[in-house]
């Protein structure tokens, strides 16, 4: 899948106040406490030893962070926790993203084939380029059972670029 960096701009910005990032804040809280209670809806991938050479795929659409954030990012949080366990994987600059459209969940052997690259690929190439840039504001660390996650918040553009690629895909056949 080609890269969006062009059409999706990941920004630092101050706190955002508004109706779609409280429900966010809300959604991000709702599945911290299903996960502690053992319902958690979400994926979790299982600790690997090898992360480069792993075989599970998943197709998903990411956007990647600005390089002044990740370097602060790497400084502030990931230096210090690499203190606290260094076995674990961290990700360097240059792989530090943020997952805005989940088209198919990691499998092995991968839930989709090439033909489902191509269509997601000509959904995002049709719809990405008509939505405004919007920016993230990264806000919170959250405990996952297999890793940690820096939370970026929205303005409602990106619930908007979801539907329309959840309904561009439906119409392929590839939702």
């Amino acid at each position: 899948m080609s890269s969006h960096r062009d059409s999706i701009s990941c920004i630092t910005t101050a706190i955002m106040h508004d109706n779609y990032t409280t429900a966010q804040k809300a959604t991000i809280q709702q599945l911290k406490t299903q996960l502690a209670q053992g319902k958690g809806q979400m994926t979790v991938v299982a600790m690997r030893s090898d992360y480069e050479r792993d075989r599970e795929r998943c197709l998903t659409s990411v956007v990647f962070v600005p390089e002044p954030l990740t370097q602060s990012i790497s400084q502030r949080i990931i230096q210090p926790l690499k203190q606290l366990e260094l076995e674990h994987f961290y990700y360097t600059p240059d792989l530090m993203h943020s997952t805005i459209k989940n088209v198919r969940t990691i499998h092995t052997p991968p839930l989709f084939t090439q033909e489902d690259v191509v269509k997601a690929d000509q959904v995002f190439k049709q719809i990405v380029p008509q939505f405004p840039v919007f920016r993230f504001s990264w806000q919170d660390l959250t405990l996952f059972p297999t890793s940690v996650a820096l939370i970026g918040y929205s303005n409602q553009t990106l619930q908007q670029l979801i539907q329309a690629l959840d309904k561009g895909l439906s119409d392929t056949g590839d939702e």
